[in-house]
């Protein structure tokens, strides 16, 4: 399930939405330049789910998507412009994903724009015909059971935590859960988890609810809702279906099936010498 590479297709399906003065453009972008662009992506009722600026990242009046991820290090992409294809552009989604299937249609989108220039475009993808099932849709529980009690790793305690453990030491597991060290020597710390039953939690399914299972075993009981986005690592899918004890998330449209919003603004343009050589088309 969702194991073998898939091409899919990414276009521009609104031509300009938005241009910014042309007074002082300078040099032209040609396939084989190396730009840098800073590009800020939303959804059409304005959310973020994507920026290079680091500002509007981290500015917590502006609302963000729930498949919004901020990056490691902010700042333009540095990407190679490429030549429009004969055929569409596309990417390999489970290589990519969403992330990838932005850099790749921005590789193509920036030809022919001018450093220093800013635009809006929209941007849209589709799912290819033919896309297996089993390659397109997974099936998860709605009861997702996790372990009470871990061992870590003493040097990876000392860098999560940044200091040696104690018995009855408590730190941050995640943002919804604690957990309390209840024994460490030489080689690792056990730790567990701090859950109380019945407590309200977010998951990146929806909403959900904290059940103890047993001595060693507790769930996540998430409550999910069709059409919702869901964001998994790199991927971005919808939840196509829920039954009683499971719901489906369908990743066949690398965008979710949404036309996404995106502010690009050249920033640099480094010409290249050869035009010919190195030019990445969706890479």
């Amino acid at each position: 399930m969702l194991h073998r590479m898939v091409w899919m297709q990414i276009a521009v399906v609104a031509v300009i939405v938005q241009v910014s003065n042309g007074a002082g453009y300078s040099q032209v972008i040609n396939p084989g330049d190396r730009i840098l662009a800073d590009i800020t992506c939303l959804l059409k009722n304005g959310d973020i789910i994507m920026t290079t600026d680091e500002a509007l990242a981290n500015n917590e009046a502006q609302h963000k998507s729930d498949i919004f991820l901020p990056f490691k290090e902010y700042g333009p992409l540095d990407i190679m412009a490429g030549a429009e294809p004969e055929k569409p552009p596309v990417l390999m989604l489970l290589d990519r994903g969403f992330e990838g299937a932005v850099t790749s249609w921005l590789q193509k989108t920036v030809v022919g724009m001018k450093e220093g220039e800013a635009k809006r475009l929209e941007m849209t993808a589709s799912v290819p015909e033919g896309l297996p099932d089993n390659e397109r849709y997974l099936s998860l529980s709605r009861q997702m059971k996790r372990k009470l009690k871990q061992r870590i790793p003493l040097e990876a305690f000392r860098k999560i935590v940044g200091k040696d453990p104690e018995i009855g030491m408590m730190h941050d597991f995640s943002p919804e859960l604690k957990c309390v060290v209840t024994a460490f020597d030489q080689e690792g710390v056990d730790t567990r988890l701090i859950v109380e039953d019945g407590r309200k939690v977010s998951t990146p399914w929806g909403p959900g609810t904290l059940k103890i299972l047993d001595e060693e075993t507790y769930a996540v009981e998430v409550n999910p809702r069709v059409g919702q986005l869901i964001r998994t690592a790199h991927l971005v899918g919808r939840i196509s279906g829920v039954k009683e004890d499971t719901f489906i998330i369908d990743y066949g449209n690398p965008l979710g099936g949404e036309t996404i919003c995106c502010d690009i603004e050249i920033m640099e343009v480094k010409k290249e010498k050869n035009l010919s050589e190195g030019i990445e088309g969706g890479s």
